[in-house]
């Protein structure tokens, strides 16, 4: 009690005779004390990650929970040991991670009904998504499940694709049944089960006409309703004022979250050079509203608190038109938490502020840690807040609206250097040119976020066409900046893979580098040199993409695809590809690979199939019957196409055997001998 007394009375002579180790250690300790919620979130990530390591079940974790819950009320009344309490606190909120996770996991596995098949479902539209192709799509929170004679209970959600016009609200009666998506099964594809699994869905339905039957209507609550009528109605406006094709659907994207109108080959150029963040509805775009409504209502008379309340409820209502997106949602939940402080008067660090908007995101649902969005979402804010000002220092711009336009640009390029490892890991590349792409689509994305809102707002009242011509001409430029930027050479840096430990690494290199400018200590300069060792001793230079030779044949429904590599250009022998699985199964690969087409080198066997010699490795895409004297020997053979039988290969003989999807399931069982089939997955052949 002593020392604790001396320091209130102000003894000036205590700290600095202790050793420097411990003057150190002090000093990172108080300045740790101003980030506590941070620290609760750590121990909150730490009982997630025992979660998974272990499976410990919720009632372990919640006498823990109570027994270290205890120790902390005990500390205020008779423990006088801070470390004490903080121990108690990392055991509390560790075992309340655990025991989340836990009971969270229970209730994603309540109600699910396995193999059995299914005659049909009811359930309620929550949500309409526009259309798709010839359908419409919506999500369906399933209420019950009719198996056999049997009537079952459900609480999950699914999609259901339909060409009926349905709405919000309705209740349905749907015959057939759905499934969940298969897994990624080629290269670089998308894992669409595990993104629909994190936003909560369970299964995709696309029904037949007349299998849908509305048996009733569940009156709305009025928020939703009112946010349907604005998503609607702002869609409308958008498609009346801006009609270039192109432009509309980045503009529609930009305002409302609606991606279903962007140009494919423009929404791969703006991923090439960094510039993606801009399409999909985030935090960048809820902050530039944030700043745009605060300096106009800055302007008016009337009280702090009422203006931080209309600010508020203008953002919850921007989320409601984006569709509740789950980025919107996360960036509007921390600025609503930041407002509430102002209102309330209380000063809060936004260390603090982030961290209590992760904690209670993860309290609700501790499954969207594994969501991509939820952690760049919250990467891209931490490395806006600390690496901005310091990027933004980095240039002296005497002219006010450059500089302004500069202070923009740095928002962008803190965000993809803070998020670049991640995007290595999950993307298996990163944008070279972002730097000068965040130059061009940040001070415009301001721009068109302001003018959209000034043109929703306005709409009503007719005369403001020019408005839309205004924004389609900046979009215009911007998409021409972008398309440019996208075709110079060695825009993109692509790995072939990244463990979880090298992104630790690159983080590590990061923050020592950071370190080592701010404070100028040895000791993060030997930090640095070990996380760089340990960088390239990872092998991670060696996994830079080269352009070595390879034949990828692609796992389809339908079908056939099969991509020869070499220098970057490809050669492909295809036939009845559809167009989602062009998008999603193919154009992955060859966005790593190499996308320049050149002639197809083949020869033809028969009428229709092909004959392949790739760096002397024959390859034959069989397709017919071809009758031969002696079987001819090959490297490699596909059999495709929903008429192929067994009986076509006795005049080959294949040193691999490749058989593909659409093949009939009686002709698989007649084949002799071993083969790859391809409803296991994708052949990637890589040529030495």
């Amino acid at each position: 009690m002593a020392y604790f007394t001396q320091r209130r009375k102000g003894a000036k002579n205590l700290l600095p005779k202790t050793p420097n180790l411990v003057t150190s250690y002090m000093k990172t300790y108080l300045s740790w004390l101003r980030f506590p919620i941070l620290r609760y979130l750590i121990f909150y990530l730490v009982g997630i990650g025992l979660f998974q390591l272990t499976g410990l079940v919720w009632p372990v974790s919640l006498v823990l929970c109570g027994l270290s819950f205890l120790l902390i009320v005990l500390r205020f009344r008779k423990i006088q040991r801070p470390e004490i309490s903080g121990i108690c606190a990392f055991v509390f909120f560790s075992f309340l991670g655990t025991g989340i996770s836990d009971v969270s996991n229970l209730e994603n596995q309540s109600g699910r009904i396995g193999e059995k098949p299914q005659i049909a479902y009811t359930g309620m539209v929550r949500e309409e998504f526009g259309m798709t192709g010839q359908f419409n799509k919506y999500r369906l929170s399933v209420r019950d499940i009719f198996v056999n004679d049997n009537v079952l209970s459900y609480g999950g959600d699914i999609l259901i694709y339909v060409k009926e016009n349905i709405e919000p609200g309705d209740i349905v009666l749907i015959e057939g049944s759905w499934k969940a998506p298969d897994g990624p099964k080629n290269p670089f594809e998308f894992d669409y089960r595990a993104h629909l699994k994190n936003q909560g869905v369970e299964g995709v339905h696309f029904v037949d006409s007349g299998k849908v039957k509305l048996i009733d209507k569940q009156p709305l609550p009025l928020i939703t309703r009112v946010v349907t009528f604005l998503r609607k109605n702002s869609l409308e406006v958008i498609q009346e004022s801006i009609r270039s094709k192109r432009e509309h659907g980045v503009a529609a994207a930009l305002l409302v979250g609606q991606k279903a109108d962007l140009d494919r080959d423009l929404r791969d150029d703006y991923a090439r050079t960094g510039a993606m963040h801009v399409l999909a509805v985030s935090g960048l775009h809820v902050g530039i509203l944030f700043v745009a409504i605060g300096k106009i209502i800055s302007r008016f008379p009337g009280k702090e608190w009422m203006k931080q309340g209309f600010i508020l409820i203008v953002l919850w209502l921007f989320a409601g038109i984006t569709g509740f997106s789950p980025s919107v949602v996360r960036a509007t939940s921390m600025f609503s938490l930041y407002i509430l402080g102002l209102i309330l008067n209380r000063k809060s660090s936004i260390y603090n502020t982030i961290a209590l908007a992760a904690l209670l995101m993860l309290m609700i649902d501790p499954g969207s840690l594994a969501d991509i969005g939820f952690q760049l979402s919250f990467l891209a804010v931490l490395s806006i807040v600390f690496l901005q000002p310091r990027i933004y220092k980095l240039f002296c711009i005497r002219n006010a609206w450059l500089d302004r336009v500069w202070q923009l640009t740095s928002v962008g390029i803190a965000a993809q250097l803070g998020t670049f490892p991640i995007g290595l890991y999950y993307f298996k590349q990163f944008p070279t040119y972002f730097f000068i792409s965040n130059l061009i689509v940040i001070p415009m994305a301001f721009v068109v976020v302001n003018l959209g809102l000034v043109l929703l707002i306005l709409s009503f009242t007719g005369g403001v066409q020019w408005i839309g011509k205004v924004i389609q001409w900046l979009l215009f430029i911007a998409n021409e900046g972008i398309v440019l930027i996208s075709g110079l050479p060695g825009a993109v840096v692509k790995v072939s893979t990244i463990s979880v430990m090298e992104v630790l690494l690159l983080y590590s290199i990061m923050a020592s580098y950071i370190l080592l400018i701010d404070l100028r200590k040895f000791i993060w300069m030997i930090a640095l040199g070990i996380a760089v060792f340990l960088f390239l001793s990872a092998g991670i230079p060696g996994k830079l993409m080269v352009n070595e030779p390879r034949i990828v044949v692609y796992s389809l429904n339908k079908g056939h695809c099969v991509d020869f590599f070499e220098s970057r250009t490809r050669f492909t022998s295809f036939s009845n590809l559809e167009d989602s699985d062009l998008d999603f199964r193919i154009h992955p690969s060859r966005r790593v690979y190499g996308e320049k087409q050149v002639g197809v080198k083949s020869k033809i066997v028969g009428s229709q199939s092909e004959l392949f010699v790739f760096h002397g490795n024959s390859f034959l895409v069989l397709r017919e019957k071809v009758d031969l004297a002696t079987p001819f020997k090959l490297d490699y053979l596909l059999l495709t196409g929903n008429e192929s039988r067994a009986d076509w290969l006795d005049s080959w003989e294949a040193g691999k055997l490749i058989v593909s999807a659409d093949v009939k399931p009686w002709e698989r069982r007649k084949i002799v001998g071993e083969y790859y089939d391809l409803r296991d997955g994708a052949v990637v052949v890589g040529i030495e």
